[in-house]
Order: C-alpha cells, then structure tokens, then sequence
C-alpha cells in the first residue's frame, strides 16, 4: 500500500453514516382541495405490533436495491392503494438520523388525480387516515420535550483500557421530542420532527 493506492481508493468516494443503520424512507404527502392544500396521515393499524395505533406518514423499510426515493413510492402505493402516477414528488426533507439505529429519509409530494374521500387504504396497515389544513400547521407550534439518552455498557465492557475506568463520564445524548395537537389526534416523535422540518423549510427557518 502506498499514496497512489490510498487516493485511488478514496477517489470518488462519498461519504455515508458511519455504523450499521436500517435504513426507512417515508412520504409526506400533500393534497390540493378546494378547501386548500391538506397534509395526509396514516394512524397505524391497532393489529400491528409496532406502533399500533400511532400518526405515521407513509413509508417503511428501504428494501436491496432500491433507492430511498423508490422505497418511500412503493409503500406510499402500498398503504393507500394508488398508483406512482398519483405521485408527483417536489422535493426531500432532511434525513434524520436516529439514536435507535435507523434513518428515515423523508420525501414531499404532491397527491395528483384522486378524490380523498375515495382513497381505499391497505386496512392490514393503516387503520384510517385524516388531513391536516397546511394553514393550521403553518401557524401551530409544537409542544417539545427532552429525552436524555445515557450510556450503558454491557458487564464485559472493557474499562481497564480507558484512563479513568468506570468512572469515564459518558455523554448525554439529548432527543428533541416535538407534539402536535390536531383535533383528536396527537402527532409526535419522529413524524412530528419530520413535520416540523417541512414547516421550517417551506418557511426558509434554517
């Protein structure tokens, strides 16, 4: 191994999180009515065993050899029974990157050609869905709470080989939290922080 052989390697290469990541991409959807343009959500089939019951947008695992963008189509086809033609996607989020070992990628788009009083969800995963007015998010703050993430090596951890041994002050991690209160819906955790990046995009808060 020398130079040449080093910037060969690293010619070209781009940079990815560092880490093992199961990777999700999700869509957030966005529906012109003559009442305005509404935002989609899905509340979880209560059958599930993740998440039962809970807000989500929708969106699953990305699956081999599909892109981020291909994954967040397909579910989104999938869970409300459309068809890619009814997607038109204007643009992606910023992708976040959990403490709970996935990434999300979020995509926005525009639901084309569809009555959203017709739309016949897949009932094995979403158990109905409802619209939020863009209006009502664009002038709601969230509620935001802390989850402090400690450290917790397993019994064989090695503190022999750190300087100060099992007194080693371990960072905190910090989870911001946001809630959304919609009519008898809460809106939380990671959809809601995806929310809230849409919101600050669109109103160019960076």
């Amino acid at each position: 191994m020398n130079l040449s052989n080093i910037t060969e390697q690293l010619k070209g290469y781009r940079g990815k999180p560092l880490g093992k990541y199961n990777n999700f991409a999700v869509l957030l959807p966005l529906i012109a009515t003559d009442d305005g343009i509404k935002i989609l959500f899905e509340v979880r089939s209560y059958n599930l065993t993740i998440q039962p019951g809970e807000v989500c947008f929708p969106g699953g695992k990305v699956e081999r050899g599909e892109t981020f963008l291909q994954a967040a189509i397909r579910e989104t086809c999938e869970e409300l029974n459309v068809y890619e033609d009814n997607i038109k996607i204007i643009g992606e989020l910023d992708f976040l990157v959990t403490p709970y070992d996935l990434i999300i990628y979020p995509y926005v788009a525009i639901l084309e050609n569809l009555n959203i009083e017709k739309i016949k969800h897949n009932e094995d995963e979403v158990d109905h869905l409802f619209f939020m007015d863009l209006d009502f998010l664009l002038n709601t703050e969230p509620e935001l709470h802390i989850v402090e993430l400690y450290a917790k090596p397993k019994k064989d951890f090695p503190y022999h080989l750190i300087r100060e041994g099992e007194d080693y002050r371990w960072r905190i991690g910090k989870n911001p939290v946001p809630f959304f209160k919609f009519q008898d819906y809460i809106i939380w955790g990671f959809t809601a922080r995806i929310l809230q990046n849409f919101k600050d995009i669109i109103n160019k808060k960076f």
